[in-house]
């Protein structure tokens, strides 16, 4: 199983901590670094589904908790779809 990019951060993080003959500046500088990615890189981001399929299952989870606002949205996207938009 691939690692997640936060697991892998978390993997160097540890290696430059851990790793020997590096002046105590760089050390800061590499660490600094890596914080500058983790802030860089939104935790979100660790949905890998395709888009279509994050909307496809909003829209199941939408059906499922509001079924008549899920009619609504329904209709208007049949209207909007027989004007051609």
């Amino acid at each position: 199983m691939e690692q997640s990019l936060s697991e892998k951060i978390s993997h160097l993080r540890s290696y430059i901590e851990e790793t020997d003959g590096l002046t105590p500046e760089n050390r800061a500088r590499l660490l600094e670094s890596l914080g500058d990615l983790e802030r860089a890189v939104p935790e979100a981001d660790t949905d890998h589904r395709p888009p279509l399929q994050k909307l496809e299952d909003s829209m199941l989870e939408l059906e499922a908790e509001h079924p008549r606002a899920h009619q609504l949205f329904e209709g208007i996207c049949n209207i909007l779809g027989r004007m051609g938009i």
